[in-house]
């Protein structure tokens, strides 16, 4: 049993180092995950032409973005634009009153000039494209979820082992030794026997 679990042991431990190391690397992308995103897109976050002129205040940016686009709906916006940036708010479909369904966008971030509303683009940020618009959102996305359910996955299988042993399973001799045994011993004499014998 023992050469089996080691080698087990081993190859876990090999795939895990490859994934850690890829995860590693990838999600050091997302520490700079911004600043690369307007180097790749510089005309979605970008706006030059406005760092010299009075810029409007973010809830009127997204009252004049409704009224133009009655489809949707500001749902995140940042109160502190940027001098020279234009300003990303994320935006969710608006029911239809008619029909009761929400219309498909297609996008879930505008980019709005901050001096005069203007949408100087739009993108969906959990596209799972390798365009220059969805790369830097849909690989940082992919890291977290694919980093969270490997961790998930480790936590879940350390602790039903540490469960087997609490119960007192044993691998020299692929056993269960009960700690709850029904009989005129009681569950806490045993308890304390079985700590004082230790595993097997």
């Amino acid at each position: 049993m023992r050469p089996l679990l080691t080698r087990l042991h081993r190859w876990a431990g090999l795939f895990l180092a490859l994934f850690l190391t890829v995860a590693g690397l990838t999600g050091a992308v997302i520490a700079w995950e911004q600043p690369l995103d307007r180097w790749l897109n510089p005309t979605l976050f970008l706006a030059p032409e406005a760092a010299d002129r009075p810029v409007l205040a973010p809830l009127e940016l997204a009252r004049r973005l409704e009224a133009a686009e009655p489809h949707l709906q500001v749902i995140e916006l940042p109160l502190a634009p940027v001098p020279g940036r234009t300003l990303v708010v994320t935006v969710a479909p608006r029911v239809d009153a008619a029909t009761g369904v929400p219309p498909v966008l297609g996008f879930d971030q505008v980019m709005l000039d901050p001096a005069t509303g203007a949408v100087r683009g739009s993108r969906d940020s959990f596209a799972s494209t390798l365009s220059r618009e969805t790369l830097l959102p849909s690989s940082t996305s992919c890291t977290t979820a694919c980093t969270c359910r490997t961790w998930a996955v480790c936590a879940l299988a350390c602790g039903c082992w540490d469960w087997c042993r609490w119960c007192g399973f044993s691998t020299a001799r692929w056993r269960w030794r009960s700690r709850f045994p029904i009989g005129a011993v009681g569950a806490s004499r045993s308890l304390f026997a079985s700590d004082k014998a230790g595993p097997n």
